[in-house]
């Protein structure tokens, strides 16, 4: 929702490290990125990262990266 990427850019600019995972295992619901979801446009106005997980392997791949770090 707004109220929630408004309290996720709170906390980037309060300094924390803020991504924001979206799930969704629906096939149907995947999209072209070639133009952002609706959604995507105030995580981005508040300069939130944001991770699309859409299958397990994407969750796996998720999960590697942030133990990488």
């Amino acid at each position: 929702t707004e109220a929630t990427a408004i309290a996720l850019g709170e906390l980037r600019r309060g300094g924390f490290a803020v991504t924001a995972v979206m799930v969704n295992f629906e096939e149907s619901e995947y999209r072209d990125w070639a133009s952002p979801p609706e959604w995507a446009d105030r995580l981005m106005a508040e300069g939130i990262a944001f991770r699309h997980v859409h299958d397990e392997a994407s969750l796996e791949q998720l999960c590697a990266e942030h133990f990488v770090r």
